[in-house]
């Protein structure tokens, strides 16, 4: 039996798509691009890299009052929000998320992100790759299309 748990699932079952919501993320990141929003995370929030022993971590900084989209992630992975809180819409809903937390994210998933207070948010991914450009095309797709293809590919 899946339980759903916030913006999580356990029992590996997926979500199912809201697309009325998906699509309203989609519009928000075209409107805040038609602003001049920068596709660029690391002008604005600063990265940390972490590798060690088949896996990757990206820390991000999220300043108080930033609004981002973030990327569409091929594979489930591990979430840990070390300080601050956020509120994150997805497919699923809205969740106000406050640190302590770890948490499972499911695959696929697009997320708004409006943070409360300064926010330091850290995925942690499976893979033995480092070169940046490589392991975003492993563990991220550029669009839900790309995606589509991926999936029907493999």
């Amino acid at each position: 039996m899946t339980r759903v748990v916030g913006l999580t699932t356990t029992g590996g079952d997926h979500l199912p798509a809201d697309l009325e919501m998906r699509n309203k993320i989609m519009d928000l990141e075209a409107s805040m691009e038609a602003l001049g929003a920068s596709r660029d995370t690391e002008a604005t929030s600063p990265l940390n890299h972490y590798h060690c022993a088949g896996t990757y971590a990206r820390e991000i900084f999220i300043a108080k009052d930033t609004v981002m989209i973030g990327k569409i992630h091929r594979h489930e992975h591990i979430n840990v929000i070390s300080q601050g809180s956020c509120w994150v819409t997805t497919e699923a809903g809205t969740e106000l998320l406050t640190a302590p937390l770890t948490f499972i994210s499911l695959p696929h998933i697009k997320r708004a992100v409006y943070a409360v207070e300064d926010t330091v948010w850290t995925t942690v991914h499976p893979t033995d790759k480092t070169d940046l450009k490589e392991l975003e095309d492993e563990i991220i797709a550029p669009s839900y299309s790309d995606l589509e293809n991926i999936l029907e590919n493999t």
